[in-house]
């Protein structure tokens, strides 16, 4: 129940409050300049993906940027000046992934599903005896 006299009200819409800014870690704005680049990555077996490294690059090599993906997959670059991009996604155990001529326009947010596959690892043991 709430207490107006005792202000107790106040403390709970406060908390409130907080608890839903705080919540609230994937709200993104852009301006009326800018575009976006969000999206998963994902395994080869569409499971989401954590802790995969991307890197953003335009294409005159002026503007990189770096992201990692979360727990969930997810990854995004906001405030992105208009211009075309290269993504390029590594982690360990897969195969790199680059993707080039990504056009960004103004307020425009595209999305994208990176699909990494299983590296092939080939290892090789020699075993010399003397008799």
């Amino acid at each position: 129940m709430c207490d107006p006299v005792g202000g107790r009200c106040w403390s709970l819409l406060l908390f409130a409050a907080v608890a839903a800014l705080l919540s609230s870690r994937y709200i993104y704005s852009q301006t009326s300049s800018t575009g976006a680049l969000a999206g998963v990555t994902l395994d080869p077996y569409d499971a989401v993906l954590p802790q995969v490294s991307i890197h953003l690059t335009t294409l005159d090599g002026n503007e990189a940027m770096a992201a990692t993906s979360d727990e969930d997959g997810r990854f995004g670059f906001f405030l992105l000046s208009p211009g075309t991009y290269e993504v390029r996604v590594s982690k360990l155990n897969f195969k790199p992934v680059s993707q080039r001529g990504i056009q960004v326009h103004v307020t425009e947010t595209l999305w994208f599903q990176l699909h990494l596959e299983l590296a092939i690892r080939v290892e090789q043991a020699q075993v010399i005896s003397d008799p």
